[in-house]
Formats: C-alpha cells, sequence, structure tokens
C-alpha cells in the first residue's frame, strides 16, 4: 500500500512533499490542523475543501471554516475543480 505522500510525489514530481515532511495526527480535523500549524511554527495552512455540510459552510466546508477562525496564521483554501 502506498503511503499517499508516495503517490503525490509520482503525480507531481516537483512537490516539497515528502515522507518524512508527512504529519499523521488523530482527534478533531479543526484542532489537530491548528495545533499542528502552530507547534510546528507554520508560516501558513493550504487545504482543500469539498463543500460538503450546512449552507453557511457550503463555500468552504466546515473543517476549512474551522481552520479558518481558529488559526493565527494565513489559511489559503482551494477548490478542485
Amino acid at each position: 500500500m502506498k503511503l499517499t505522500s508516495q503517490k503525490v510525489l509520482e503525480q507531481m514530481p516537483h512537490c516539497p512533499l515528502s515522507e518524512n515532511r508527512t504529519i499523521v495526527t488523530a482527534g478533531n480535523p479543526v484542532n489537530e490542523i491548528v495545533k499542528t500549524a502552530q507547534n510546528n511554527n507554520f508560516d501558513m495552512i493550504i487545504m482543500g475543501t469539498h463543500g460538503h455540510g450546512k449552507f453557511e459552510e457550503v463555500v468552504l466546508g466546515s473543517t476549512a471554516s474551522g481552520v479558518i477562525l481558529k488559526s493565527k496564521v494565513p489559511v489559503l483554501v482551494a477548490r478542485p475543480s
């Protein structure tokens, strides 16, 4: 079974993602993303969104919305086409 980082590197060989730069945690996604960014002194959080959920969350999605509200660093959200 291939790791996500290996799959990404096959499709995007210039992507800076690697196994030693991949962090996997368990818990509430919003809290874990924000905590990981803060603990590792990240400059920015970049995340994708599907836009599923309540009407007010359709534009971004509940996880992206929560990260934007709780994060102290900028958040870039991209919606797949």
